[in-house]
This record gives C-alpha cells, structure tokens and sequence, in this order.
C-alpha cells in the first residue's frame, strides 16, 4: 500500500501525488551522529517491487495545532486508466518477495475499485468494476450502475479515500 505523505493543495493529478511521494526530502532535524554532530540527511523512496493489486490511501485527515483531526476535501485527480508506475522504480535487489521486480514487468495499472470517504460523517461507499466493464456504487443496501464520469466528477475526487489498481494483463 502506498500512503501519501501529503496532499498537495488544490487539484493534483495522481502522477504529481507519485512524484511527491518519491522525491528526495530533507529531514529537518538532520541525523546525530556522536563523533560528527548533526548531519544534513536527507531519504528517497521509491519502489522496488509492485504487486498485480496496487492499494493507494489518500490521507483525508490532517491535524491541526491543537490536535484536532479534520477532513482534508481537496480534490484529488487520479487516472482510471494507464497508471504507469515505471518511472517510480528503483534499482533491482536481490532480496526475495512475491511481488513483481520493477524491471521485469509491465508497470501500467487500471482502476479497479475505490473507497469513498464522504464527509466527516464516517460513512464510505464504494465503487467497483464488474468483470463486464460496467462501474457499480455500493452504499449500504444501494447498488446502482454508474458511469466512469461519476467517478471522475467533483464527488468522485472529492472523496476518494483508497483506489485499488489492478495491473494490465492480471486476473481479468
């Protein structure tokens, strides 16, 4: 699962969000050492290995000074379709894992399914790709067609909280 650090103000396209996430940061406090003192610091993350079923969590929640949490609305673009991870790959490592190494495989992802927030009500629904291409709406004892424009509209950005991406070529 991969848990953006920050939504980014305003509008972001996902690719942004990825780039954020994967960027050389400076940790502010530096790194002690006992011989050296402080030391500049800095990480980078990136991935080494990305699995068929790719869940991305959208941080809705920030807290303020006080420590109250509260909803972050920002809207959030993110790809239905082409999600290409390759450019977020790091160099191959020789440790082992069931998951696919970033250099021997397709990194393109389509939108499977997504988790919704709505408000601060606690309540989520979900949407979800039938295997006949049609999108559903779950919310609770409702199930209703919709179309990948509902998903993509202002509601659908809105309260994204987790997508689930489906790698090209997997399960289908």
């Amino acid at each position: 699962m991969l848990d953006y650090p920050k939504l980014i103000p305003n509008s972001v396209p996902n690719p942004k969000l990825l780039k954020a996430f994967t960027q050389l940061e400076n940790l502010s406090h530096g790194w002690k050492c006992a011989k050296c003192k402080t030391v500049e610091a800095t990480k980078k993350m990136w991935l080494q290995h990305t699995p068929d079923i790719l869940l991305i969590q959208l941080k809705r929640f920030k807290q303020d000074s006080e420590g109250v949490f509260t909803r972050n609305d920002v809207l959030v673009d993110f790809p239905v379709t082409e999600l290409d991870l390759s450019r977020f790959c790091g160099a191959p490592t020789n440790q082992s894992s069931d998951a696919v190494s970033c250099q021997d495989n397709n990194q393109k992802y389509d939108l499977s399914a997504m988790i919704n927030h709505i408000d601060s009500k606690k309540h989520y629904t979900t949407c979800a790709e039938h295997t006949d291409n049609v999108w559903y709406k779950y919310d609770d004892g409702m199930c209703a067609c919709i179309t990948t424009e509902d998903i993509m509209g202002d509601g659908g950005r809105q309260n994204a909280y987790i997508l689930v991406y489906q790698r090209r070529g997997s399960y289908r």
